[in-house]
């Protein structure tokens, strides 16, 4: 993973797709982004049972119904880009977690 920094170089993230039964691949991707979500540079990503059966196929656990699936729920890492809505967490701000798509470089947070 990338050193932890407030500001990303590239407009793209390496990540991991599963979900296409033994094929998992690392791809680049667009970096996420969301209105009123905080993006986290992730620096440690936790791997559970639902990971594996999200990566290996048809059950994908954390209900992602639509493009390419990218596993992982637990997350700690720094925060990249605030929102709004979650002032408290400012860019720098070390974070940790659960959300969705967290085995990348970068993963949306939603405020708390």
């Amino acid at each position: 993973m990338n050193s932890p920094t407030t500001t990303s170089a590239s407009a793209t993230t390496r990540t991991l797709i599963g979900g296409r039964g033994a094929d998992r691949n690392l791809e680049e991707a667009a970096l996420p982004s969301q209105l009123g979500v905080n993006r986290i540079q992730v620096q440690a990503a936790g791997l559970n049972r639902p990971d594996l059966y999200d990566l290996e196929g048809p059950c994908t656990a954390t209900s992602q119904s639509e493009g390419p699936f990218t596993a992982g729920m637990e997350v700690a890492g720094v925060v990249e880009a605030g929102s709004p809505p979650s002032r408290h967490l400012p860019a720098g701000a070390r974070v940790m977690g659960i959300t969705t798509g967290v085995f990348a470089h970068f993963a949306l947070a939603w405020p708390i």
